[in-house]
C-alpha cells in the first residue's frame, strides 16, 4: 500500500499504453507526460506490459513555446528545459506495423526528491521489474 503522500504517475493500463501518438515512425514529443513532482521514496509509475518493453534515458529536455511540444535539441523559442530521465516505450505494434523508433511517453523531471543522475543510475542498476517505483499492469 501507498503512504498517504505518495502519487501514482499512470502511464499506462492493463489494456494500453497511455501518450502514445500511433506513429510509427514519430518519437511521441508531442504527446507524453511531464512529471514535475516526482519523488523516488513514495511515488509509483503505472506503466502497461512488462519491463522489456521499455528504455529510460537521462537526458534533457525543453519545451518549445511556439507548438508545446519538445524538442531534445533545443529550440528558438524554448521556455522550459530540464535534465531528467525520460521513459521510452520500444513495444508498439500497429496492426502490421511495428514501432520503428521509441516512443516517448514520460519525462520525469528533476526536482528536491529526484535527482536524474543518482536516482537513474539506481533504476539502470535495479532494472525495472525490481524496483518498487515501477509497476506493470
Amino acid at each position: 500500500f501507498l503512504d498517504p503522500g505518495s502519487d501514482t504517475f499512470v502511464l499506462g493500463t492493463k489494456d494500453e499504453i497511455l501518450y502514445d501518438d500511433y506513429d510509427v515512425q514519430d518519437p511521441g514529443l508531442n504527446d507524453f507526460a511531464w512529471i514535475d513532482d516526482y519523488d523516488l521514496g513514495d511515488d509509483v509509475i503505472e506503466l502497461f506490459g512488462d519491463a522489456s518493453q521499455y528504455e529510460l534515458k537521462e537526458e534533457s529536455i525543453s519545451l518549445n513555446s511556439g507548438n508545446f511540444g519538445a524538442t531534445q535539441f533545443g529550440a528558438a523559442e524554448t521556455y522550459r528545459s530540464e535534465l531528467g530521465v525520460s521513459i521510452y516505450y520500444l513495444g508498439a505494434t500497429y496492426g502490421s506495423r511495428l514501432q520503428e523508433v521509441p516512443e516517448l511517453i514520460g519525462f520525469i523531471a528533476e526536482n528536491n526528491n529526484f535527482s536524474a543522475t543518482n536516482d537513474f543510475a539506481n533504476f539502470i542498476e535495479n532494472g525495472l521489474s525490481d524496483s518498487d517505483n515501477f509497476v506493470f499492469v
